[in-house]
Order: structure tokens, then C-alpha cells, then sequence
């Protein structure tokens, strides 16, 4: 009797093509060895292909359908923007950010990649402020998955008047099996920022730029500074010059354990940037005296580099970085980025008038000239 494994490995590959890259994939490769290497060939040639549509342009946007099961009920995320967003195995998860009716979140939603479905987390432990423009990347210490959280920005209270914006210098991690926030007070931690990028190198995770309070004043900055998790604290790594323009809402991308790719940026009102750093972090991160460089890149083809880079997603592909553009930024003025004008304070108006009561006092030929005098 002939079964599944008298298929070729074409045929066999074929089929494991048609099933979901993540729950079922990762069981079909724990089958048996063949099984295991016909899967490891549909990663690689999927990786191939979307690198491939990428760079030809031909990739299509698609709403994933919500799937009901018995586990997963129809729940959907509220609407919000700069939130902070990371991928760990087969989930995605989000924090936080803020709408435009001066409202901040803190709550924290997974989002699984195979059966579509939002969950809201009922986390405990000590909560982060509700807050958008921070940063959230996933990393792996002492066997554990965690998600470290940094920074951000909440809206002012309504009163009193002509406050500014709240900045935030907390740091928290999440554990994942846990399901568990932590505070973290470490030494040596940066100033309230937002809109600052991070990444993850090792047990080092490395912060640049952002929106930074200091001394009652808020002011873009290009500072480095290093969250060393062996050692427990905060460090500010020695750079050489030239330096990037101070900036924020700029995007961080990992090229490997050593270097580190910035792109674009924002340094305040009308001051754009469209261009590109790398970052050379030394051999070994944990040492406070080694120099870091920084390195501007030469853009070849610049016609082709897209007009407005600041505040878009951005990630790496293979060898490329991908940008997805809005096509409403365009018009938007850079002092209106970090907060739009439905959130900014507006002008009181008084209410109009009330209109005038009319005269229910008629006489009987239904005019208005009443004999007698109104009592109202």
C-alpha cells in the first residue's frame, strides 16, 4: 500500500508548500529526517521568493480573516498609532500607543500569526504608564523569553493649560511564560526619551536617538546608550566623529552582532533627513572604553530613494531594507509628526446663542399682538 512517503521530495516539498509556515510547518519537520529536510527547503525557498518580489516590486497587501474556535473568541484590538510591536516564534505582540482623543494605552495584545486571532494578555506585576513612542524587542536571558520595553510619551493632562507632553524614562520587561511585567531601576539610565530606535546585540541592547526631556526642554538627540543585562546596568558607549544629525522617529535595523544600520530621521520642525548610518560596534560590547564608529553611507541612485522616510516602517529582508510608505505623510508638516492636530491643544469657541423662545401668548385672531401682558 503506497503511503505519503513514496512521494518524491518534489511532489512531498510541493505539498508541505500549501500549509501554514508556522504551527504547521514547525510539526511536519519534526516527523522524521526526510521530512525535516523537505521542510527546511520550503523556509528557504520561501525566504527566496519574497526577497525576490521585493526587489521586482510585486507584493500584494492582504487582510487576514479572523478564524473562530472554541479557545479564540472574535476580539479585535482597539484602534491605535505609535504603538511598540515585536514577533516572538508564532505571535506578535503590542503594546500601548494612543489615539487621537487624547487617550494613551498600556495594555498589551498577542496576535497569532496562524489562527489570526488577538488576545488580549491579562498580565500582572507592575504595569508600564500607558504610553505610545516607545521601543519593545524580544530577546532570550537565563532560558528565559522576555520582551524589554523603554521609554515613551503620553499626552498632558488636560489642566492646567499649555503643558507639554510627558516623557518616560521607565524600563520594564515582560516574560513571557510568566505573564509577568517587571520594573528594572538600573544605574546610569538615559533621560526621558521617545521615539528613540533599539536593538538587540547579545545581552547588550543598544538605544539611539529620540525625543529626549532634559532640564524642562525637549530636544532630539543622537546619544548612544547601552542596556547591559549581564552587568545590570546602563552605559554610554565612547563614539567617534562624525556624528548623525541629532534625530527621531528615524528606523534601527541589526545587519548582524556588529553593526547597526540607521536610516532617515526627523530632528525637528522642518528638518527632514533622508540619510543612512552604519554603526560599528567593537568586538567585545561589554568593554566601556572601546570605540564605536560611525560611518556615513554613500546612496547610489538616489532618484529612486523615497522622498519621505521619517516616522515609516521599516525591517530587514535577506541583504535588503524595506520601507513601507504612507501616502498621507507627505503633506504633513514634521512639527504635526509626533503629535497630529486632532490631538493638539485647540482654541476654546463658545457655544452660539440659544435661539429665542417664541411667544406662545396669542389671542384669538392668532396674532401676536397679545391684550394681555406675558407672564413668562
Amino acid at each position: 500500500m503506497a503511503t505519503i512517503n513514496d512521494l518524491p521530495e518534489e511532489i512531498l516539498e510541493y505539498i508541505l508548500c500549501l500549509i501554514s509556515p508556522y504551527n504547521d510547518l514547525r510539526s511536519c519537520r519534526q516527523v522524521c529526517q526526510r521530512w525535516y529536510t523537505c521542510c527546511q527547503g520550503v523556509v528557504d525557498k520561501r525566504k527566496s521568493r519574497l526577497v525576490c518580489a521585493l526587489r521586482r516590486g510585486r507584493v500584494e497587501w492582504q487582510t487576514p480573516r479572523y478564524t473562530h474556535t472554541h479557545t479564540h473568541t472574535h476580539t479585535h484590538i482597539s484602534r491605535r498609532y505609535s504603538h511598540s510591536a515585536c514577533t516572538h516564534r508564532t505571535h506578535m505582540y503590542v503594546f500601548g500607543g494612543c489615539t487621537s482623543t487624547n487617550t494613551t494605552f498600556n495594555d498589551l495584545w498577542r496576535y497569532d500569526l496562524y489562527t489570526h486571532a488577538w488576545t488580549r494578555l491579562l498580565t500582572t506585576g507592575t504595569y508600564p504608564s500607558p504610553k505610545a513612542y516607545a521601543t519593545m524587542i524580544v530577546t532570550s536571558y537565563n532560558n528565559e523569553d522576555l520582551l524589554i520595553l523603554f521609554g515613551g510619551w503620553t499626552h498632558p493632562s488636560l489642566y492646567p493649560l499649555h503643558q507639554q507632553w510627558v516623557l518616560f524614562s521607565e524600563l520594564h520587561i515582560y516574560n513571557v511564560m510568566d505573564n509577568r511585567w517587571t520594573q528594572l531601576y538600573y544605574p546610569g539610565s538615559p533621560p526621558p526619551t521617545a521615539g528613540h530606535t533599539a536593538t538587540m546585540h547579545g545581552n547588550v541592547m543598544v538605544v539611539f536617538g529620540g525625543l529626549q526631556k532634559q532640564g524642562g526642554t525637549s530636544a532630539s538627540t543622537n546619544d548612544l546608550f547601552c542596556l547591559d543585562l549581564v552587568n545590570q546596568c546602563w552605559y554610554k558607549p565612547i563614539v567617534s566623529q562624525p556624528l548623525p544629525q541629532p534625530r527621531y522617529g528615524h528606523s534601527q535595523m541589526k545587519l548582524d552582532r556588529h553593526h547597526i544600520l540607521i536610516i532617515a530621521g526627523c530632528g525637528g520642525s522642518n528638518k527632514p533627513y533622508n540619510d543612512v548610518w552604519i554603526l560599528t560596534i567593537p568586538s567585545n560590547i561589554h568593554d566601556t572604553k572601546a570605540v564605536w564608529t560611525w560611518k556615513q553611507v554613500t546612496i547610489l541612485d538616489k532618484c529612486n530613494q523615497p522622498p519621505h522616510m521619517w516616522y515609516t516602517p521599516c525591517c530587514k529582508v535577506g541583504n535588503t531594507a524595506v520601507v513601507v510608505l504612507s501616502t498621507t505623510l507627505a503633506n504633513t508638516a514634521m512639527s504635526q509628526l509626533l503629535v497630529p492636530p486632532s490631538v493638539r491643544r485647540q482654541p476654546w469657541i463658545p457655544p452660539p446663542p440659544p435661539p429665542p423662545r417664541p411667544n406662545t401668548n396669542t389671542n384669538t385672531n392668532n396674532n401676536n399682538n397679545s391684550l394681555l401682558p406675558s407672564l413668562m
